[in-house]
């Protein structure tokens, strides 16, 4: 049998570190010259960043979850939420803001932050229109 230690939070933190470190070594090494290598490290980059899209979404939201509220009776944290997942978006938006050039092109950053603001408007035009939401504001 194999024994692990508990699982800290600050362990999922440094996961989603790595994968960004990853990104920019990769990016930094990427020769940029259209060759077979160029393009491997292109797929590589893309994998990496979908790879860190679904960790945030999906892990830190629940290692959050599971910090704020109680389990549920069989041990289990809740799934994440759509709240944490609007939450992510927006810390995603507030990263690529601030990304330099040699992190991201600029130009996909701002395509990207302008799809994920339209998102996340579209997200709070449902969330005013609820019944819940206008209860809580009456």
């Amino acid at each position: 049998m194999i024994l692990r230690l508990p699982r800290m939070d600050d362990e999922d933190v440094k996961v989603a570190e790595a994968i960004i470190s990853a990104i920019r070594t990769a990016r930094a090494h990427k020769p940029s010259n259209r060759t077979e290598l160029d393009r491997i490290y292109a797929v590589t980059i893309t994998e990496l960043e979908k790879a860190y899209a679904y960790f945030v979404t999906f892990a830190l939201p629940f290692t959050q979850t599971s910090q704020d509220s109680e389990d549920d009776e069989d041990g289990q944290a809740p799934p994440p939420t759509i709240e944490s997942f609007v939450v992510s978006m927006r810390e995603l938006v507030t990263s690529l803001k601030a990304a330099t050039p040699n992190e991201i092109d600029p130009g996909l950053a701002a395509a990207a932050i302008a799809a994920f603001e339209h998102s996340l408007s579209c997200f709070d035009a449902i969330e005013q229109g609820s019944p819940a939401a206008q209860e809580r504001t009456e």
